[in-house]
């Protein structure tokens, strides 16, 4: 059993890895203490004690953040947590919603941002290197704090603090390593030159084959990061970034012994591996995903490339398509249809095997409002059409662009890189299943279902 005691120093991390003396410049200096005032919220001195607590995305076990305290007294702040007791400055702008607030602790600035609502507050912050949360709930988040206002106890009150260490906090910095948008940066790049290291529950070996080619092992607890991902990120002399390509990832283990292993090689005609200066390790969250979707789809329709949406259940799904007869198929189009949208290819012996049983679906359902629509992941429109004809699919047949890029540009907005993948979307045009396990029994209950303008 891990005591409390550990889990505490565990989370304490977030704040007291921040706390490593670094040198401010000679012209910085700490807030002016007063009143309340733009930098300075009403309401915010006090102790405060945590309620619930996340990390990553994931709530922290009950006991986690005993005996933690956040303090606030005129422009002071004071962390305690696992026998830690540091004191520092910061700064909180409440014009936003929610406001951004910086701790200045240890010689470096914590950017974060809180929400204070009576004898609550909420607080979120990344790590000293990383930027500003963008909301308080965020996937990818290293620490969200609910917390409660708390009788101040023996030493607490601010006259008892300990001095700020490490003098006043510089303004806090981003990163000269650049993330993708959406993403943060779960081991900072460092010198590339250490071939050994771990940090934050991921362990990387780096090596170079006989090419000369940057290669990464990651190993990681298997369920740390469930609702984010991670990735390696290698970076030239110029600090320009090359993601290297994943070539083998195996999980091993159950339960909380498991540990996913993946290994990534970087091809060395983007850059040697003894040319690459910096490695670190990204987080890669929803709503980095999300950013990417939506900039690859921006991108599509400036080039006029037709993609799909990006298939969420429980939202609309839009499409505009254009079948092998040249026929123009959108979601709009066949709104009061239910609407099997099937992601397909000749080659794909899995997307074949299933035909017969779309077929069944298409002939028994059709009169009652199914429309299939195939989209086709075969670069030869003929193989498609030869398909067709011998298996008697009498439904539209689109086919994925082919041309330099569009194909996967198309992959990066629809998010659609394995098939077969097969859509169903209701007549109110919102997508109710994604690869069901059961078609037959998600189809009948989509086509009984009635159109929301009909209920009453």
């Amino acid at each position: 059993m891990v005591s409390q005691t550990v889990r505490a120093a565990v989370v304490a991390v977030g704040i007291l890895a921040a706390v490593a003396v670094a040198k401010p410049p000679a012209d910085a200096r700490p807030p002016d203490p007063g009143g309340a005032g733009p930098d300075r919220p009403a309401g915010l001195d006090g102790v405060w004690a945590p309620l619930s607590s996340r990390r990553l995305g994931k709530d922290l076990p009950t006991g986690t953040t005993n005996g933690m305290r956040f303090s606030f007294a005129g422009h002071r702040v004071r962390f305690q947590a696992a026998g830690e007791d540091v004191a520092g400055t910061f700064r909180a702008d409440a014009a936003g919603a929610p406001g951004h607030i910086d701790l200045a602790l240890g010689g470096r600035t914590i950017a974060g941002l809180y929400r204070l609502d009576g004898d609550t507050l909420r607080l979120s912050y990344y790590r000293p290197e990383d930027p500003r949360p963008v909301d308080l709930d965020g996937d990818g988040v290293h620490f969200v704090y609910a917390l409660k206002r708390a009788a101040a106890g023996p030493g607490e009150a601010a006259a008892g603090w300990p001095e700020p260490a490490g003098g006043a906090a510089a303004p806090h910095a981003p990163s000269p390593y650049p993330t993708d948008p959406g993403c943060q940066w779960l081991v900072h790049p460092d010198d590339a030159r250490t071939a050994l290291w771990g940090q934050d529950g991921v362990n990387a070996v780096l090596d170079r084959d006989r090419d000369g080619a940057l290669l990464v092992t990651l190993a990681a607890p298997a369920g740390q990061h469930m609702r984010v991902g991670f990735r390696p990120v290698a970076f030239d002399a110029g600090r320009r970034r090359h993601v290297p390509d994943q070539v083998i990832a195996k999980t091993t283990g159950d339960g909380v012994d498991a540990v996913r292993l993946a290994r990534y090689r970087l091809d060395p005609k983007a850059v040697p591996g003894d040319k690459v200066a910096a490695f670190g390790v990204e987080l890669v969250t929803p709503r980095s995903f999300r950013l990417a979707r939506e900039g690859a789809a921006a991108r599509a329709r400036a080039r006029g490339v037709d993609v799909l949406a990006f298939p969420e259940v429980g939202r609309p799904f839009g499409f505009a398509v254009t079948a092998l007869d040249g026929k123009r198929l959108t979601a709009e189009g066949l709104r009061g249809k239910v609407v099997l949208v099937n992601c397909w290819a000749t080659w794909c012996r899995p997307c074949m095997a299933k035909m017969p049983r779309v077929k069944r679906l298409y002939e028994k359902w059709h009169g009652s409002g199914l429309e299939v629509v195939g989209v086709s992941l075969d670069e030869d429109p003929d193989a498609v059409r030869k398909a067709c004809q011998e298996r008697g699919l009498d439904w539209p047949q689109a086919v994925v662009p082919a041309g330099e890029g569009a194909r996967a540009l198309w992959e990066e907005a629809s998010g659609i890189t394995a098939i077969p993948r097969l859509l169903l979307v209701d007549r109110d045009g919102v997508l109710r299943a994604d690869n069901p396990e059961d078609l037959e029994a998600a189809v009948e209950k989509v086509i009984a279902a009635r159109p929301a303008g009909s209920r009453k």
